[in-house]
């Protein structure tokens, strides 16, 4: 068995995203968050967290990296000139399963490896 630890980048810091990087972080990755309101990270920075300064950096080649937004629309306005070459993203954001499959496309037509858990 392994101890090694991935990387993890939280974007999107509601409830669900706070308690995400939460867990991320006492189960001892690497946690980067990144949200719209840098002031919803200060609890996450206190426990050990990275705090992205853009949306850029917190989307690096070869990340894993959860998105917990409000709805795809909103997935598609952060992300859609950020640089997703080789990213892995997992987008919790609920919706329909056509948007699922439309946003799916649309992150691997940018470089990304995308994953739905709605």
């Amino acid at each position: 068995m392994s101890n090694e630890t991935t990387p993890v980048t939280v974007v999107g810091l509601g409830l669900m995203g706070q308690a995400l990087a939460a867990t991320f972080l006492k189960a001892g990755h690497p946690t980067t968050v990144w949200n719209r309101t840098p002031s919803k990270a200060e609890k996450l920075v206190a426990d050990g967290a990275r705090l992205a300064p853009t949306l850029n950096d917190a989307l690096k080649p070869g990340s894993l990296t959860i998105v917990c937004v409000t709805d795809y629309e909103a997935v598609h306005e952060l992300l859609g000139t950020a640089r997703l070459d080789g990213t892995t993203l997992i987008n919790l954001t609920s919706g329909s399963s056509s948007q699922a499959r439309e946003t799916a496309q649309w992150a691997e037509r940018r470089g990304a490896r995308y994953l739905d858990g709605a």
